[in-house]
């Protein structure tokens, strides 16, 4: 499994369901990959985007404002937004 200083953002697309930005490092992200498009019954891909991509922009701004308001996050969400390793 990839180390932690690998996470990266990658932007995952699911045919039928769209895309959605992903914090993580490559494994995580496939597996997410995998998951997203065997819920969604489609095929994924996915790709690394930068930081400044609208979608990682769009998913950070989202987990910043669940963790000012209270919800749980993992830590993949809690390094995403600078607060854990």
């Amino acid at each position: 499994m990839g180390k932690i200083i690998d996470r990266k953002w990658w932007l995952i697309s699911v045919h039928g369901y769209g895309s959605f930005a992903y914090y993580g490092n490559a494994p995580e992200a496939e597996l997410m990959r995998a998951h997203k498009a065997a819920w969604e019954g489609g095929v994924g891909t996915m790709e690394t985007i930068h930081p400044d991509h609208p979608q990682a922009i769009d998913e950070l701004k989202r987990l910043e404002k669940q963790h000012e308001s209270g919800v749980v996050l993992d830590t993949n969400e809690l390094s995403a937004i600078g607060l854990a390793p």
